[in-house]
């Protein structure tokens, strides 16, 4: 696979769900994406589309 970075964070637990898409769009949040997650646990996503924001 040709230009993907994948970053780890180890020193502790970091429960965020993080994803950018050709640098112009991200989310970062708790929610998985399964039914569970969007109607019944308490868990949001912040989205955002920008050209500089993703970088």
């Amino acid at each position: 696979m040709r230009g993907v970075l994948i970053y780890e964070y180890r020193p502790a637990l970091l429960h965020a769900k993080t994803m950018v898409i050709d640098g112009i769009w991200a989310t970062v949040g708790s929610t998985t994406l399964d039914h569970r997650s969007f109607a019944l646990n308490e868990e949001l996503n912040v989205v955002v589309s920008g050209d500089g924001f993703g970088c």
